[in-house]
């Protein structure tokens, strides 16, 4: 499925998949550009078409908009001049298993550190253009236009209107296995809050947050043990936050996050970086890894 062609390197190097939870910003070995633009053909299919550049890089075209890949950048034609300064955009390692923390040696660790440092010292600033012709949206009164008002799980959130089939879809496949499943029932029943929509960067970061779309969900559940549930706070609180195991964490049931990851979700209970309660719509990401996803 995936062509041998291209390896994308990212920030984050393979020590950092030893940690068991892929990041956000991991790397993803000898995955070629032409295989990441078909996973948006499949993932936006009728909207999004990869182009064929002989003896250069490859270009994709969102509703007639041309992006180009420039090393991984994604950057639209009137910025291509600037697209050195832009970070690429992360198609990470994304597993199907929630895999355990592994113990890291002292030099695994203080390479881990030093990169995070590094990422605090220069925030990745990746160019919106992709995700903005995606979602139509270019700055927060355009956002504010798709955005609408639904009810998932008993909880009033703010959606892009084009997910919201896609989440009546989770909510009623949620419900329906409920009915079997006592220990689903009861994270469902216990769900104190959702968000939705919200315009602002990732934390500590220059790049546009995919709640700022209105297609990432942060759930929020009861935590009377005051388990880490995002990186960063942990961060400061523990100093090997990395380390901290999958059983000393807050995560929903495995039932929960399958039925979103099934319907294009990914979790970012997986991610190097972890956040536990954060859902955000990547079907492209998904689809690279190899995941059947409803309805694509």
């Amino acid at each position: 499925m995936i062509s041998q062609a291209f390896t994308i390197v990212y920030i984050v190097t393979i020590t950092a998949w030893t940690v068991g939870c892929a990041g956000a910003e991991a790397e993803v070995p000898q995955i070629s550009p032409e295989s990441i633009l078909r996973s948006f053909e499949q993932a936006y299919p009728g909207r999004a078409r990869a182009i064929a550049q002989p003896g250069g890089e490859p270009v994709m075209e969102i509703d007639g908009r041309t992006i180009h890949w420039a090393g991984g950048r994604m950057i639209p034609s009137e910025e291509f001049a600037e697209a050195e300064s832009f970070t690429p955009i992360p198609f990470y390692r994304y597993p199907a298993a929630l895999q355990p923390v592994a113990p890291l040696s002292p030099e695994e660790k203080l390479e881990i550190e030093s990169r995070v440092a590094n990422r605090d010292r220069n925030p990745p600033k990746r160019n919106p253009a992709v995700y903005n012709a995606i979602w139509k949206i270019s700055n927060e009164a355009e956002a504010e236009g798709q955005i609408i008002r639904e009810i998932f799980l008993g909880h009033s959130i703010r959606i892009h209107r084009d997910i919201a089939g896609i989440l009546a879809k989770i909510q009623a496949e949620l419900l329906q296995k409920a009915g079997a499943d006592a220990e689903l029932k009861r994270f469902l029943d216990s769900i104190e809050s959702i968000s939705g929509f919200y315009w602002r960067p990732i934390a500590r970061t220059a790049s546009l947050s995919y709640h700022s779309y209105g297609v990432a969900l942060d759930i929020i559940a009861p935590n009377p043990e005051k388990k880490p549930t995002y990186w960063l706070w942990a961060r400061d609180i523990v100093k090997d936050w990395y380390q901290i195991p999958l059983e000393k964490r807050l995560l929903p049931p495995e039932s929960f996050w399958r039925v979103f990851e099934s319907h294009g979700f990914v979790w970012g209970g997986k991610w190097f970086y972890f956040d536990t309660m954060h859902f955000e719509y990547r079907p492209e990401v998904l689809i690279l890894n190899g995941f059947i996803l409803h309805g694509k």
